[in-house]
């Protein structure tokens, strides 16, 4: 199922949408040249919109959700910090994070250091073989021997964003946490708490601050690999997001509390 999922994805991304749209375009092209010929441009048409840094930094900063610490006087302050994984790289020496995680990691760490509270990872083995560590206790290793800190949870059985929602809740809610601040880039949190808004969890989101050297090339109104890659993000999170939106309404229906109809010769309880 997982992998079908990831061959799904691949269509639907750029480059692999590009590819696509080019092939079915050149076996048009004999029989229907006009209809081959548009898919051809429609493909890199789509290219070259996706890796324009202009275009895509406005569509960051219209999806992106914003850092939104809480105050003083909340009525709901966050009492954890739940960092999500962002994947892993397989090298011969083993597996490790990617850039992304690591980043998030510097984020969860520094709020943990001004806030004092403690820290939950989330991440499993998606993609992993069984010998391999979860990401979450990549995470750790990380978090101790390089910003010496030491989280409080694990949750190592999650493989996509939803179930870091549905794993990592029951953990915080034996010990009586009802709001969290969310650690991920900003581009991920509006489907991360759409996720773990679910089960009534008051979210505080916390973006990654992105690198500058982003920052210049997304400046930039030429076409750029940086720019064409947080494309693939954003598209990303959109097919994601409206997935999880379905997914939403059939956990809200499937939670919902059927009251029992009261036998004969009984009043209903007022």
């Amino acid at each position: 199922m997982m992998r079908l999922r990831q061959r799904v994805k691949w269509l639907l991304l750029p480059p692999g949408l590009n590819l696509l749209l080019v092939s079915i375009g050149l076996l048009l092209w004999p029989g229907w040249p006009i209809a081959g010929l548009l898919l051809v441009a429609l493909s890199l048409l789509l290219l070259l919109l996706f890796s324009s840094g202009s275009i895509v930094r406005r569509w960051q900063r219209r999806w992106s959700l914003p850092t939104r610490l809480a105050g003083a006087g909340a009525a709901r302050p966050p009492a954890a910090i739940v960092i999500l994984g962002a994947g892993r790289r397989h090298r011969r020496s083993g597996d490790c994070l990617t850039r992304l995680g690591i980043e998030r990691l510097h984020r969860g760490a520094a709020l943990a250091r001004s806030s004092g509270l403690p820290l939950l990872l989330s991440g499993g083995r998606a993609g992993a073989a069984s010998s391999q560590p979860s990401e979450a206790a990549l995470m750790q290793d990380y978090l101790v021997q390089q910003l010496g800190l030491t989280p409080q949870w694990l949750e190592q059985q999650s493989r996509t964003t939803w179930e870091n929602a549905r794993m990592s809740t029951p953990l915080l809610a034996d010990q009586q946490i009802d709001a969290i601040y969310l650690v991920s880039h900003g581009w991920h949190l509006r489907r991360a708490c759409l996720a773990f808004a679910q089960d009534g969890m008051m979210i505080w989101p916390v973006a990654v601050e992105p690198r500058a050297v982003e920052v210049q090339a997304l400046r930039s109104g030429w076409p750029s690999r940086t720019a064409l890659r947080l494309s693939l993000y954003l598209l990303h999170e959109l097919l994601g997001y409206l997935w999880y939106r379905r997914l939403a309404r059939r956990y809200s229906a499937a939670a919902s509390v059927v009251r029992p109809t009261p036998s004969s010769g009984q009043s209903p309880k007022r």
